[in-house]
């Protein structure tokens, strides 16, 4: 199964984009008002705390990160 969006103008369903559906195809179509649209649209807003670089000091790697693990350790000896 996959979604397309699509809008609905003078009788005809228009896709937007190019999806590729193949001939004789049962379709199930939902129809979103337009409150929905303006939810979805709030919705994918990023936050302005998340934006790029908004956790750049809050995060630390330790100095033996490329350290060999011990659990490894008998599988490294070749």
């Amino acid at each position: 199964m996959q979604a397309y969006s699509a809008y609905y103008e003078n009788g005809l369903i228009i896709p937007i984009g190019n999806p590729i559906i193949p001939e004789k195809r049962k379709l199930a179509i939902l129809v979103l008002d337009d409150e929905f649209e303006q939810q979805q649209e709030y919705n994918t807003k990023i936050p302005r705390e998340s934006m790029f670089g908004c956790m750049k000091g809050k995060m630390r790697v330790p100095d033996n990160f490329d350290e060999p693990l011990d659990d490894f350790k008998e599988y490294m000896q070749a």
